[in-house]
């Protein structure tokens, strides 16, 4: 509950202030996230220092290299990286709430709608996302953490765009794919961020009986 008063009240406040709110914005959720990553368990707090950095990166890439979409002031808000990692920690709660049928019904709404959105010739850029997704999908061990990524993205990315938190751009700049403001399968790029979080989990909590055996 807190992570989703968190960033639902924060895009609200971001988009209705200034900078100096947005620093406010980010204190917020920076704290949350410090909080909650503390009662984490050692391995688990080191993998998710990684994937925030690793959204770090992602944003830059997307977002001022490559322009995919534009925040309010043509920067990477503070509170986007461990905004992003604080949705992930929510993903696993709702996933475990939700019926196993999800696993097999988001794919499927996924492709129909890429297929019918490329159709129709507003979004060629949907069958490159739900491509993106179904890779993840299949090599990733936790479907329907993925499923339930895809729903969740989509809802925040609907709710941000809406308030003129960012804005994709109608054509994509340097893929010339056409795309709707929010595209519905943004999701897709979570699906990647949670399986790479996954991995480098299972990677640090290998090493980590063997860091607590080797001697000081």
């Amino acid at each position: 509950m807190a992570i989703a008063l968190v960033l639902l009240l924060g895009l609200a406040v971001d988009a209705h202030t200034d900078l100096v709110g947005q620093f406010v914005v980010s204190a917020v959720v920076w704290t949350l996230w410090a909080l909650l990553l503390h009662a984490e368990t050692p391995p688990w707090r080191r993998a998710l220092v990684r994937a925030t950095a690793f959204a770090m990166c992602a944003e830059l890439f997307f977002s001022l290299g490559l322009g995919f979409y534009d925040y309010r002031f043509h920067n990477v808000p503070a509170f986007v990286p461990p905004g992003h990692v604080l949705l992930f920690m929510l993903g696993p709660t709702l996933a475990r709430r939700l019926p196993d049928l999800i696993t097999v019904l988001v794919p499927a709404v996924a492709v129909a709608y890429a297929l019918w959105a490329w159709v129709a010739g507003w979004s060629q850029f949907e069958v490159l996302l739900v491509a993106l997704f179904l890779v993840a999908y299949g090599h990733g061990r936790s479907r329907k953490l993925y499923a339930t990524m895809l729903v969740l993205a989509l809802l925040l990315e609907l709710w941000g765009t809406w308030l003129g938190n960012w804005r994709w751009q109608p054509v994509l700049p340097h893929l010339g794919l056409a795309t709707t403001n929010p595209p519905i399968l943004a999701g897709a790029f979570y699906a990647l961020f949670d399986m790479y979080v996954m991995r480098a989990a299972r990677r640090v909590h290998a090493r980590a009986p063997a860091v607590a055996a080797a001697p000081a």
